[in-house]
């Protein structure tokens, strides 16, 4: 299933620290940082995304997640590095979750 991973489109989410919502996030892009995961491993992601409502104070604290809607639940990935570029996320994430 992982083997190749394509981008990934999508239209809301949202970067959370625990249960609260750091910032919206609005037109995302998912692409795998590897062209082919090596076989039983998932792959890391790059996130490019805009931010709206940004907390300041809440996008300081870690862990941050960011969660959108997937199928019919809620996927998540856990931010490892990220920076902000006028109104725009760039992050690396880990390996998706569901839940």
């Amino acid at each position: 299933m992982w083997q190749h991973a394509k981008p990934i489109p999508g239209r809301q989410g949202q970067i959370r620290w625990a249960y609260y919502v750091a910032a919206g996030v609005e037109g995302w892009m998912l692409t795998p940082l590897s062209a082919e995961a090596r076989p039983g491993t998932r792959p890391k992601w790059s996130l490019s995304a805009r931010l709206v409502g940004v907390d300041k104070f809440k996008m300081a604290q870690r862990p941050l997640l960011f969660v959108t809607q997937f199928g019919r639940g809620r996927s998540l990935w856990q931010i490892e590095a990220f920076r902000i570029e006028g109104d725009r996320l760039i992050a690396t994430l880990g390996p998706r979750e569901d839940y």
